[in-house]
């Protein structure tokens, strides 16, 4: 099979590519992407990015930024996915694929509702984000 070229390929395939790039403690972009392509009834779109970074109580956005040092190095620093599903029930079957096939994450939650549809900016904004973290 050939690869698809940049020019083609659409933002989830240039995602995916970047999330197969990733490898860091637990996480193992090759192994997850591969579970994705195998499971992508469950999801419309996934992403990985940095979260935004509280200490003290205090937010400080301008840490999510840190991926610009890593590309320096031909990096991509992410620690955190969000996959979105249709429903609930899917959000729910990925979180057990990502469990039994031993993604390793540290953290999962399902993000719905009010917390979603204002993190999106849509209201109201019916789906799901499976939300999971490696540290």
């Amino acid at each position: 099979m050939n690869p698809t070229s940049l020019t083609e390929a659409t933002i989830q395939d240039i995602q995916l590519e970047l999330i197969r790039r990733r490898k860091f403690n637990e996480f193992d972009g090759p192994k997850v992407v591969e579970s994705l392509r195998r499971h992508r009834n469950l999801w419309q779109s996934v992403f990985m990015s940095m979260e935004q970074f509280v200490a003290d109580g205090q937010e400080m956005p301008w840490l999510s930024l840190r991926p610009l040092l890593s590309m320096m190095q031909n990096r991509w620093q992410a620690d955190t996915m969000f996959a979105l599903c249709p429903t609930l029930a899917d959000a729910e079957e990925l979180r057990e694929v990502a469990i039994a096939e031993d993604w390793r994450f540290d953290e999962d939650a399902i993000v719905s509702g009010k917390t979603l549809s204002d993190a999106i900016g849509i209201t109201p904004f019916h789906a799901f984000v499976l939300r999971l973290w490696w540290d």
